[in-house]
């Protein structure tokens, strides 16, 4: 007969599984392996994160920023790059002006605008500013005619853009206002007549409004006017003819002389003393008399012609938002640290 084991009845005691040592994350188990990889990971997302700033920031520098709109006029579109290639040349021309960066830099910002207005106008009026037509009058102004790679255009246009220190886009952008400007005011004289009634005073220029009235007190008293424009008038040229001034249509003679001599008459009347610019005038209508403009009266009544055009054309554009600026402290930092 087979010996049964004898057995307590109790049930075995099972296997304890042995916890894993190391702390716990997110009901993950973390352990060395975990936590270099974490390290590691870490370190190259702020490798990247740092590559990314500088990459940003190198792309901002060298495309953004040079190629971000500060001024729309119309349809032009000005960036803060082409205001940069312009303003070191800009800089350089009003040097002796005796203002600061900040107003000069204010007053490249108002160029540029007019310059927007002018070619604005000069499309408005079908006038031919096309490239073509801007390289024709950048050869004429080297005196050469136009031509290709090799050419004498193409040497001296290369050399003018190496002097000037700008890029051939900014150059003849500047050369296409210039245009716009000359076209404008060759199709204004023809709107102008032939001649009209000029304007011949006698004056007497002095250096302060007391003086003036001394001399309007002698001619009052009887002095003779050619007598004192002679001996006291400060303008050279007319004390030599007896205080004659050259006759001129009255939209050009100084503001403030043609305020008080609109729809007067020649006479005996003496006028002022008002001030001209530095000077004081005490002056007469000698004679009003119709006569042929000559070609600087004809240009000049044109540019004033195109002034208020310009202006009205300024104005008609701001009124329907159509001129704008978007320019900040860091963008004239930037055009600052990036003259040529």
């Amino acid at each position: 007969m087979a010996r049964r084991e004898r057995t307590t009845g109790l049930p075995r005691a099972r296997r304890r599984e042995v916890a894993a040592s190391g702390p716990r994350f997110l009901g993950l188990q973390w352990g060395d392996w975990q936590t270099r990889v974490a390290v590691i990971g870490g370190a190259v997302a702020l490798l990247l994160l740092i590559l990314g700033i500088l990459a940003y920031r190198i792309y901002d520098d060298r495309v953004g920023k040079p190629n971000s709109e500060i001024i729309r006029v119309a349809d032009e579109s000005y960036t803060l790059g082409y205001f940069a290639d312009r303003l070191d040349q800009f800089l350089i021309a009003n040097s002796s002006s005796g203002s600061t960066l900040q107003l000069l830099e204010e007053d490249l910002l108002n160029k540029i605008e007019a310059e927007g207005v002018l070619v604005t106008l000069a499309k408005e009026r079908k006038l031919d500013i096309g490239r073509d037509e801007v390289t024709k009058f950048i050869a004429e102004g080297l005196g050469v005619e136009p031509g290709g790679a090799g050419s004498s255009f193409d040497t001296l246009y290369r050399s003018t853009l190496r002097t000037q220190k700008v890029s051939d886009g900014t150059y003849r952008r500047t050369k296409e206002a210039e245009l716009a400007n000359n076209k404008l005011l060759d199709q204004i004289e023809t709107t102008i007549g032939k001649g009209g009634d000029q304007f011949t005073l006698r004056a007497i220029v002095v250096d302060s409004q007391a003086t003036g009235d001394g001399i309007l007190a002698r001619l009052q008293s009887g002095e003779d006017f050619a007598t004192l424009a002679q001996t006291e008038s400060f303008d050279l040229e007319s004390r030599q003819n007896n205080g004659l001034l050259p006759p001129e249509p009255l939209e050009l003679l100084p503001q403030a002389v043609k305020a008080l001599v609109a729809g007067k008459s020649a006479g005996a009347d003496t006028f002022g003393p008002v001030q001209v610019g530095d000077t004081w005038w005490v002056f007469r209508i000698d004679a009003i008399e119709a006569s042929d403009y000559s070609d600087q009266q004809s240009f000049q009544l044109a540019q004033l012609q195109l002034q208020e055009l310009s202006k009205q054309k300024s104005d008609e554009l701001r009124a329907a938002g159509k001129i704008g600026r978007t320019i900040d402290a860091d963008d004239m930092e930037w055009a600052e640290k990036n003259l040529n």
